[in-house]
């Protein structure tokens, strides 16, 4: 799996700037787009057909304190189900690939549960700041230290699906503009 440790100055490199690279385009984007099931099913209009039809677009997913208990709850089952280096392969995967986007689907096939560093889920999860409401970023504890959970839905009622599970790197401080969680008075019932 990609999100496994690396030690290449490659590895190091993407781990430090990448995070930010995304960031920071995601921030001046006019859009963006999620590739899904639904999407990449939807058949394309001809050259002259403008006029195709389409499927209707799903609603737009609201950002609510419901949505962000989603999302935090999405993020802890899918490292619950990765973080399991002793479990069977195939039952690994049965249990986290409904968790994934088809994207995130494709990068994981093939992971050897056994290389995953964690085995437990170790606290509660974290929220970052949202980038959007089709993107969420959670923080969530390991024995093997903290993962952050890259989650992203299609619209209103969809589900919150895995994109990427990346652990983070505690052993350096972080470098400007990496996530950092919100503070805890700034979360709903700790004020």
């Amino acid at each position: 799996g990609h999100t496994l440790r690396g030690r290449g100055l490659r590895t190091r490199l993407l781990r430090a700037l990448g995070g930010w690279i995304e960031r920071s385009a995601l921030s001046r984007a006019d859009a963006v787009v999620v590739l899904t099931d639904r999407t990449a099913a939807a058949p394309t209009p001809d050259a002259g057909d403008v006029h195709a039809d389409l499927p209707a677009p799903p609603p737009p997913p609201a950002d609510d304190a419901a949505s962000r208990q989603a999302a935090l709850d999405a993020a802890t089952a899918a490292v619950t189900a990765f973080a399991r280096p002793d479990a069977d392969p195939a039952g690994w995967w049965a249990e986290l690939s409904p968790l994934l986007s088809p994207a995130a689907t494709v990068a994981y096939a093939g992971t050897d549960p056994s290389a995953v560093p964690a085995s437990a889920v170790t606290g509660p999860p974290r929220p970052t700041p949202n980038v959007s409401a089709y993107l969420a970023t959670v923080l969530v504890p390991t024995d093997a230290g903290e993962y952050a959970v890259l989650l992203v839905r299609e619209g209103g009622g969809a589900p919150w699906l895995v994109e990427r599970i990346t652990p983070v790197e505690t052993s350096a401080p972080p470098a400007s503009g990496t996530l950092t969680p919100f503070p805890e008075a700034s979360l709903p019932g700790t004020a």
